[in-house]
C-alpha cells in the first residue's frame, strides 16, 4: 500500500510514469510497478482530499530543453565575476535562443 501511495503522489507531482519509476527505484531499491499499474492507480485515486505542494522541487521542462541550448553560452570564459553579470549573460542567452528557435522572445 505504501508503494502504491508513493507512485500515485509522485505521478500527481510530475505526470511522468518514467519519473515515478526512477523515483521508486531510488527510494525502495527495487523494480518499480509497471506503467499501466501506475496509471490505473492514479485514475482510481481521488486526490481532492490530498494536500499537494503548490510547487514541484523536481526538474522542469527547462532543465531538459532550454538549459541544453543556453548553458554553453553562459559558461564561456571569461566567467562572470558577479551575480549581476551572470544574470545578464543568462538573459542574453535565453533571449537569443528564443529568437533563434521561434522567432520571438
Amino acid at each position: 500500500m505504501q508503494a502504491k501511495s508513493f507512485c500515485v503522489l509522485e505521478y500527481a507531482k510530475c505526470s511522468s510514469v518514467t519519473s515515478v519509476q526512477r523515483a521508486f527505484l531510488r527510494k525502495y531499491g527495487k523494480a518499480a510497478p509497471g506503467h499501466q499499474s501506475i496509471l490505473r492507480w492514479f485514475r482510481e485515486t481521488d486526490l481532492d482530499d490530498v494536500p499537494l505542494l503548490p510547487w514541484v522541487p523536481d526538474l522542469t521542462p527547462c532543465d531538459f530543453f532550454l538549459w541544453v541550448y543556453v548553458k554553453d553560452k553562459i559558461y564561456v570564459p571569461p566567467m562572470p565575476t558577479t551575480l549581476q553579470a551572470l544574470q545578464e549573460r543568462m538573459t542574453v542567452a535565453v533571449t537569443e535562443t528564443c529568437y533563434r528557435t521561434s522567432g520571438r522572445n
